[in-house]
């Protein structure tokens, strides 16, 4: 079990998605020239971006080869770029900066939003949606379970998201920009099954603990019992299916 698994982040394309349309929706700039998706993963945020402004330089970057493999199969029209996204920055001013989903992997938010909006044009914005991780339901169970023994062996240093409150992104931003907008969602995805929890975070936030694990067998294990946490935490409805809350906050920043 090795880096990121495009189809299993796709299994739940729809879903995903609809963070990163919400969030586009609230943008009003109208023909930005220069557009860059911040760890665009394979690509379906990005497309949004192509689809709403077709004649704009669009960039999607990202630090994992087998996503962005997925995204240039899928959208060969569009400038694609693996970096991490602590270090990497636009060579050009830019209209319109966009993270779905991705800030959350880089730690130290005060200097990477500073360098971002450092990147911005006058008039340009910075919109982002990170998981509201302090909110979180079901990831506080996978954690509560990973804290006890055996599994608080394997626990790995890069496994906690860096999310802030919405207080200090709004101080931030505010010193660079000249509007700050922000607010949170909560989606409730309906889900097969609780076995369905699990896979959605077997893609992103699970990912570094499951891959510390020694074998396969470990992560049965583990897998299962948390799969018995979801189904005490997480009632079925009465037709047998799961309603998943996640919770996400939304930053929009015009500089």
């Amino acid at each position: 079990m090795s880096g990121w698994d495009p189809d299993l982040y796709l299994r739940f394309e729809a879903y995903r998605t609809r963070a990163a349309a919400d969030l586009l929706s609230r943008v009003e700039l109208e023909e930005p020239r220069f557009v860059v998706d911040l760890g665009c993963g394979p690509g379906n945020s990005t497309a949004l971006l192509a689809k709403r402004w077709p004649s704009a330089a669009i960039t999607g970057v990202d630090n994992s080869a087998a996503m962005l493999g997925r995204a240039r199969a899928a959208y060969p029209g569009i400038n694609w770029i693996q970096a991490d996204l602590a270090g990497w920055r636009p060579p050009d001013r830019q209209d319109f900066i966009f993270a779905n989903a991705s800030l959350q992997w880089v730690p130290d938010h005060r200097p990477l939003l500073q360098g971002f909006c450092n990147s911005l044009r006058t008039g340009g914005v910075l919109a982002f949606q990170v998981p509201s991780i302090h909110h979180q339901p079901a990831a506080e169970v996978y954690h509560r379970l990973a804290d006890t023994p055996p599994w608080r062996a394997f626990r790995v240093p890069d496994e906690r998201l860096t999310v802030e409150t919405p207080s200090f992104y709004h101080d931030v931003l505010a010193s660079w920009c000249r509007h700050v907008e922000i607010w949170e969602t909560v989606y409730h995805h309906l889900l097969e099954n609780h076995e369905q929890m699990v896979l959605w975070y077997r893609s992103t936030g699970l990912r570094p603990f499951l891959e510390n694990l020694p074998d396969e067998a470990a992560r049965s294990a583990f897998i299962g019992e948390l799969v018995n946490r979801y189904r005490a935490r997480f009632p079925a409805l009465a037709d047998g299916q799961v309603l998943f809350p996640f919770h996400r906050l939304f930053v929009l920043a015009t500089r």
